[in-house]
């Protein structure tokens, strides 16, 4: 019988994440279920190991999807986002342990800017429809502010690490200090960063990343290539956002079945 090729790269992928090994052709035969020799699979790995698509580690070990096959397919698998909608916090704590993966999570409250008042030319209040904060003076910054009208926090707090704003952004911050919190597998990020950033390590263990970045897919937050997963959900009906984050080889589509489950 033949196989098509996409199909044969797809349940590699999915026997590889499942595994953590390398795949031989007589595994991958049991997994395929199909009526198919072993050494036409040999042939398949063969091509594929020539078009780049998966490598072999050592010589006698068998193949593993190369690092730029598998953000592909995490690619094909989480674009767009899907909405997804969790019953409890507990079940994400579990999948996060169990996958080995890091996770932060922030709730979530609109909170527009809606005034800029500036005092004597002293300081800037900044009115937001959840609470406000006071700043120094500074002509530009009221400018780019007054820009910002209209804006939700997480938007403006993502132009000012475009704009390396650091002391507004460490003010805004607070407003967001009432919202509940969590992390889970601290010691999978810790791992994964080496001991190398501290820096980092504090940004993405603290959720800072969650104002950094906009919803999407990420590959080169941390230096190791990992896969992180940014996006707004609910928890028992109230919006959070919510960070994934790993090297590209954990399961995440294992993670989130246990984690909605």
């Amino acid at each position: 019988m033949a196989i098509k090729q996409s199909i044969l790269v797809d349940q590699i992928i999915k026997v590889y994440l499942e595994h953590q090994e390398p795949i031989g052709s007589e595994t991958l035969k049991l997994a395929l279920n199909i009526k198919v020799s072993s050494a036409t699979i040999r042939n398949h790995f063969k091509e594929l190991v020539e078009a780049g698509i998966l490598c072999q580690p050592h010589s006698s070990s068998g193949r593993i999807p190369t690092d730029s096959t598998l953000k592909e397919y995490w690619l094909s698998k989480f674009n767009p986002l899907p909405r997804l909608h969790f019953n409890r916090l507990e079940s994400i704590k579990k999948a996060a342990r169990g996958v080995g993966v890091f996770c932060a999570i922030r709730f979530f409250c609109p909170n527009f800017l809606e005034e800029v008042i500036p005092l004597e030319q002293r300081f800037l209040i900044l009115r937001f429809s959840r609470g406000e904060v006071v700043l120094s003076f500074s002509q530009l910054l009221q400018i780019f502010l007054e820009e910002c009208i209209g804006l939700e926090l997480y938007e403006i707090l993502r132009l000012t690490h475009q704009l390396k704003i650091s002391h507004l952004a460490l003010k805004l911050r607070h407003l967001n200090d009432e919202l509940p919190f969590f992390s889970f597998g601290i010691d999978t990020l810790a791992e994964l960063l080496e001991g190398q950033n501290e820096e980092l390590f504090y940004s993405l263990s603290n959720g800072l990343i969650l104002e950094e970045y906009a919803e999407g897919l990420y590959f080169d937050i941390v230096p190791k290539l990992s896969l992180a997963v940014v996006q707004n959900a609910k928890i028992n009906n109230e919006d959070v956002r919510l960070v994934c984050i790993g090297t590209i080889n954990r399961n995440y589509e294992k993670f989130y079945q246990k984690a909605l489950a």
